[in-house]
């Protein structure tokens, strides 16, 4: 009888740390607010991901909208940033994105401006 006194005194025990814990993850989930980005860090994870969208675009429509998708208040703006490559490589089948060949004439400028200082 001791020993399922004892064992049931250790599972209350333990049932008060796992309720702790919900507690403290809530609390932090509730903490989380979203923060919009800056064009810096839209370029940054476009280029980190490969992404060929306009970040400036990017950030300048959603900034319009308050940062809002439908009447939402958006979650992520990296999702959003999948969705708006998804939409960009389907409209431009087969046809670079007015970015992508500025980031290009940009990259191919600056490598023949290295080359041309080796001279």
């Amino acid at each position: 009888m001791e020993a399922i006194i004892k064992r049931l005194e250790q599972l209350e025990s333990r049932v008060q740390h796992l309720e702790l814990q919900v507690a403290d993850l809530e609390t932090q989930k509730r903490g989380k607010r979203f923060v919009p980005p800056s064009v810096a860090e839209v370029r940054s994870h476009c280029l980190a991901n490969q992404y060929t969208f306009d970040p400036e675009t990017f950030t300048a429509f959603y900034e319009t909208k308050n940062w809002k998708v439908g009447n939402a208040k958006m979650k992520s703006w990296q999702s959003a940033c999948v969705t708006w490559q998804k939409r960009e490589a389907k409209s431009n089948e087969g046809n670079k994105s007015a970015y992508q060949q500025r980031v290009e004439s940009d990259s191919a400028r600056a490598n023949d401006f290295a080359a041309a200082r080796h001279f």
